[in-house]
């Protein structure tokens, strides 16, 4: 069991974690009484649930201890949440018993909270809706200038960057794999921010215009890697009041035509579903966007093309960008385009790449930097 093989490892705190942290966590479980009906965040409303952060952490408590009674079968939800999943042993344990060090770290780092100070402190679980479709033609007329971008290649991550709307690159069943054997980008953030755990109870699948923006949440362990090479390193002690926005790219790792994202429908719809998410009316507009790779990876988005519809979208809401390439070799030269294209009009960038994409269809073998480049010298 990994619960059992976590203790095991950490000999020097298992004292600690038997006699003092599990004995708070079932107080804490033991509260969810008080908790007050919780509304679902359902698809095509905007709604909005607001609790403090003790509560937050009784309903955490209650996952930690298998106690959530499963949801109806008819409501779009994700399929788990109590994390008895992440307890059972499978041939990633490693990955699982990472996870659990994170969740610990998560109480260890509320126990030491004064419960005034948990109770002040308010957290916000909002759904974002966008009825007003973006087309080709509203695009291709625009004259708003680019905003400017921020290429950050260091060794920060996307959670790094304060004051600013934090991308998370969702699974449309808000928090993916989480509480299995996912561990890239929107996993390794779920369990660094363990208050974002509880979307999974009541927010439907995410559709197309559709986001969900959370504020309030803390960032409780410090970590390294990714997927397989994932490490929690311990509490982080510089918790700080951030600000998520979930979106989903489309997945095309399946597809049976690797083109299909280059398709004009599934641009705009890759359009629609970045401003729905980074024009957050809650949250001014001078509070900028850190992204980076959406949609990439394992989802085998074109990061050259996620990049430059994610500059649109900002654009087109009015927030500057702060990019992370994390070593994309296709993103090598990155501020060479950006030189040249940084006094674009909306309209004229996404005109350049509309044409690149109808042109992709007869050569694949081209890429949009190259494409960019190719146009601007004729």
């Amino acid at each position: 069991m990994n619960l059992k093989q976590f203790l095991d490892q950490n000999q020097g705190q298992k004292d600690f974690y038997l006699q003092d942290l599990i004995p708070f966590i079932a107080q804490l479980a033991l509260k969810i009484e008080q908790i007050p009906q919780i509304i679902f965040l359902q698809a095509y409303k905007k709604n909005q649930i607001t609790l403090n952060r003790l509560q937050v952490a009784v309903i955490i408590a209650n996952m930690f201890f298998c106690t959530l009674i499963p949801q109806e079968k008819k409501y779009n939800l994700p399929n788990t949440y109590n994390l008895n999943t992440l307890y059972k042993s499978t041939y990633q344990n490693n990955r699982k018993i990472q996870k659990i060090k994170c969740i610990f770290n998560y109480f260890s780092l509320i126990k030491k909270t004064q419960e005034k100070t948990l109770e002040n402190e308010k957290i916000e679980y909002i759904r974002l809706y966008n009825q007003n479709y973006i087309n080709a033609r509203s695009l291709i007329e625009n004259q708003q200038k680019l905003k400017k971008i921020y290429i950050q290649k260091n060794n920060k991550n996307i959670e790094d960057i304060k004051n600013s709307i934090q991308i998370d690159f969702a699974n449309k069943y808000i928090g993916g794999g989480v509480l299995d054997t996912g561990l890239v980008q929107e996993e390794i953030r779920f369990v660094i921010s363990p208050e974002l755990l509880i979307l999974r109870l009541f927010s439907f699948k995410i559709e197309d215009q559709e986001a969900i923006l959370v504020s309030g949440i803390d960032t409780y362990s410090i970590y390294r890697g990714y997927s397989n090479t994932f490490e929690c390193l311990g509490e982080n002690k510089n918790r700080k009041n951030d600000i998520l926005v979930a979106i989903d790219a489309l997945n095309f790792s399946q597809s049976y035509d690797s083109g299909i994202q280059y398709r004009i429908n599934v641009l705009l719809r890759e359009i629609n579903k970045a401003f729905v998410g980074f024009q957050a009316p809650q949250v001014p507009l001078d509070v900028p966007i850190s992204t980076g790779r959406w949609g990439c990876g394992a989802f085998q988005g074109d990061s050259q093309l996620k990049l430059v519809i994610q500059w649109i979208a900002c654009s087109l809401v009015g927030r500057e960008m702060y990019f992370f390439p994390y070593m994309d070799c296709l993103l090598l030269n990155i501020e060479e385009i950006i030189e040249k294209i940084k006094d674009f009009n909306i309209g004229e960038l996404f005109k350049i790449v509309q044409q690149f994409c109808l042109q992709i269809g007869k050569n694949e073998k081209i890429k949009l930097f190259d494409y960019i480049l190719n146009q601007l010298q004729k």
